[in-house]
């Protein structure tokens, strides 16, 4: 079904992402008539990259800043000393399953304060206004 007007078939797009030790942490195989979603791409490069270095889990529609689930082998007691506002969710079972806290910051991609701005008038401008 997916051809080209010259009836050849249309490539798949795909997306592979590698971690330093050479393996596959993420794929996703879109078809030449479906348009990619990069914000879902750069979605699940920030949750690779916080679950790489953290004992934790993101979520469906996780997005950086959200809160994240404590992997189950973790004990609470750990990850109270481990993350910030841990809080468990009530559940029918009343087992300590879904454990919530705040994201910690993805290594690597700590947010940089910017430099102030810098203002800078020419000489003609101050004898132009005043």
């Amino acid at each position: 079904k997916e051809k080209d007007a010259a009836g050849l078939p249309l490539p798949a797009r795909a997306l592979i992402l590698i971690d330093p030790e050479k393996k596959v942490r993420f794929s996703i195989k879109y078809p030449a008539t479906t348009g990619r979603n990069f914000s879902e791409v750069l979605r699940a490069v920030d949750s690779v990259m916080l679950t790489a270095n953290h004992k934790l889990a993101t979520p469906a529609n996780w997005k950086q800043g959200d809160r994240c689930v404590v992997t189950p082998m973790v004990p609470s007691d750990e990850a109270k000393t481990l993350f910030k506002n841990f809080n468990i969710e009530q559940l029918p079972s009343n087992k300590e399953y879904l454990r919530l806290v705040d994201c910690p910051p993805i290594k690597g991609m700590e947010e940089e304060t910017p430099p102030p701005a810098v203002v800078i008038e020419s000489q003609q401008q101050k004898e132009s206004c005043c």
